[in-house]
């Protein structure tokens, strides 16, 4: 409808949940499963002291010539919306559009929402 695609997500039960492999090893697998959350990096629900999000975010973009950057956050998500401004701000210093929309379980009209990314896809 509005001529764009998307190249990749960070979506939090999408590929974030494949981007590290529980590998076989010590320890059963509750614990393997463990381990690897520990390894989990630029997931605000994860401990990321680092908050490298908005920078991968910003190299994927890069990556995939993708023109910008729309995060689709949770609403009343409490670690994502802590995170949201380092990441704008890090988008900003670095030149890259974004457009951030919460999203609502019990959403029942999305039309906010598309006159929002309508309006977004414009100006770019």
């Amino acid at each position: 409808e509005f001529k764009i695609a998307i190249v990749d997500d960070d979506l939090a039960q999408e590929s974030r949940q494949i981007r590290v492999d529980v590998l076989d090893g010590e320890g059963g697998p509750l614990y393997r499963m463990a381990k690897a959350w520990q390894q989990m990096y630029g997931c605000s629900l994860a401990t990321d002291t680092k908050k490298g999000r908005g920078r991968m975010l910003i190299n994927k973009t890069i990556q995939t010539g993708a023109d910008a950057i729309v995060v689709a956050m949770m609403k009343f998500c409490d670690p994502e919306e802590w995170d949201y401004p380092v990441m704008y701000r890090e988008f900003e210093e670095k030149g890259v559009k974004s457009l951030m929309i919460e999203v609502d379980q019990e959403v029942s009209s999305f039309e906010q929402i598309k006159t929002r990314l309508q309006s977004f896809v414009e100006m770019l």
